[in-house]
């Protein structure tokens, strides 16, 4: 990921963030308090934080002082004991939203008014969540999340919490989603 003259990796070893203009990086580690090295996604978000979705859970990082927020209470206290992170999203209204593998779901986190949610597949009711693999969020301008997962894709309208599934049988190639990209029409690739 890049943002102006920075760019921002993530690895298996933390997160280097790399200043091309003042030609430094810069390692956030266990070493400086990241609780887990294996960093799966980042997001940096407006005020300049990174997300760091690791194989623990997620992480803020605050660039600026050097302070780093352990979040891995939140799946704690959701019970989601594989804490593997698949994507991590802010959608236009400030809302965070992560995407879990190995049967997560996906975890709503509003800073606005500290309400966490967390959303799972329910065999039983066809507007829930298709699988609680998540791999990759997005948003239309419509405010609706598109949500990829290992079986299906989900459009997901925040305001009624309702899924809407699309598979193979829609037109799908596959099953699997591995990306999503919204175009300037606002087709769904």
């Amino acid at each position: 990921k890049g943002k102006d003259n920075i760019i921002y990796i993530s690895t298996d070893k933390g997160v280097n963030i790399v200043d091309k203009e003042a030609k430094t990086i810069k390692l956030y580690n266990s070493n400086n308090g990241l609780k887990s090295e294996n960093v799966r996604t980042i997001l940096v978000d407006d005020n300049n934080y990174i997300w760091a979705g690791t194989m623990d859970g997620a992480s803020i990082i605050n660039t600026e002082t050097d302070e780093i927020i352990d979040l891995s209470y939140i799946w704690e206290s959701l019970g989601i004991y594989d804490k593997l992170n698949g994507c991590i999203f802010k959608d236009s209204n400030g809302i965070y939203w992560v995407g879990n593998f190995i049967d997560g779901g996906m975890i709503k986190i509003n800073p606005q008014n500290n309400e966490i949610k967390h959303y799972k597949n329910n065999s039983k009711d066809k507007n829930s969540l298709s699988d609680d693999v998540v791999r990759v969020i997005n948003e239309d301008k419509q405010g609706n999340l598109w949500i990829g997962t290992s079986y299906w894709l989900n459009k997901f309208n925040p305001k009624t919490e309702i899924f809407k599934r699309y598979t193979i049988e829609d037109g799908l190639p596959n099953n699997t989603i591995y990306g999503i990209v919204i175009d300037e029409y606002q087709n769904i690739w």
